[in-house]
């Protein structure tokens, strides 16, 4: 039983890490805004300092959304 809980688990963190974009793909996007904002986002969710500054800078400057710097600050 305990094999296949951690086969399970081995099977599910592959997973979700396979479709996860990490920070300097989503950076390399960062001429794509709607791709990039997604993906700013989806790792500063998830606490990662460097995108919730890229997304700040995105408010800031009006980088594929209104240009608002309450937002940015946030």
């Amino acid at each position: 039983m305990k094999i296949f809980l951690v086969l399970a688990f081995v099977l599910a963190a592959s997973a979700s890490s396979a479709t996860a974009q990490s920070f300097e793909e989503v950076q390399a996007a960062r001429g794509d805004y709607a791709t990039a904002m997604r993906g700013f986002r989806r790792l500063a969710e998830r606490g990662y300092a460097k995108a919730q500054s890229e997304l700040g800078d995105m408010h800031y400057f009006g980088e594929g959304v209104p240009q608002d710097a309450a937002e940015a600050a946030k």
